[in-house]
């Protein structure tokens, strides 16, 4: 396509002879072909001008090349703008981005501090339950004597209570063991008055003879 354009260009400058009339009917053809051309001399290295082709005065200038504000690009321009991708624009949002990003990150340090207070507060946790599994025979031996203190706790009380019901008993045998020896006084004082009677009778009938 390129290659056409250029036989155009070139045929005009060589038949400088040729009428008026057919001029804009081949400038017509030239506009109809250069907007589906998008890409220009440069961007295929071909050079605007030839040294080869002359400039008519009369010759109507084409521009060639494809203007990049054309609607695609200029949409695109809108769009950026529009969307906040302009540099200057996006400066202030990327700062403010990355101070949102420290402050995260900040946030995600002491959380993770907060974590590992709590893992040094388990581990601590875990050797004191060791200590205690350690001590755990000791323990058993504790409520072992505990529970058979209970025990002779419970018995004691049993026989406090036994006692306390003796209590009476106890009090009746000794008024009884005391009435008995009161008897055996008694017995032993009337014996010995007895005998003091018989002795003063013979003393009397002694003196008599």
């Amino acid at each position: 396509m390129a290659l056409l354009i250029f036989w155009l260009l070139s045929g005009s400058a060589v038949c400088p002879d040729l009428s008026d009339q057919k001029r804009p009917r081949r400038l017509g053809n030239l506009a109809e072909v250069v907007p589906q051309t998008p890409t220009s001399f440069r961007s295929r290295d071909i050079p605007d001008t030839s040294p080869d082709m002359g400039s008519d005065p009369g010759d109507v200038v084409i521009p060639l090349d494809v203007s990049r504000d054309s609607g695609r690009h200029r949409s695109h321009r809108e769009k950026s703008v529009v969307g906040g991708d302009d540099r200057v624009d996006r400066r202030p949002a990327t700062r403010d981005a990355l101070r949102a990003l420290e402050d995260e990150i900040l946030r995600d340090r002491s959380s993770a501090e907060d974590h590992a207070e709590v893992a040094y507060r388990c581990a601590d946790d875990l050797d004191d339950l060791k200590h205690v599994v350690c001590r755990l025979p000791h323990l058993e031996d504790y409520f072992a004597l505990s529970e058979r203190f209970l025990a002779v706790e419970q018995a004691n009380a049993s026989l406090h209570v036994t006692v306390e019901r003796l209590v009476p008993l106890e009090m009746l045998r000794h008024v009884r063991d005391a009435m008995a020896e009161s008897q055996d006084l008694q017995k032993d004082y009337a014996d010995k008055k007895g005998r003091g009677k018989v002795e003063s009778f013979k003393v009397g009938v002694f003196i008599k003879f």
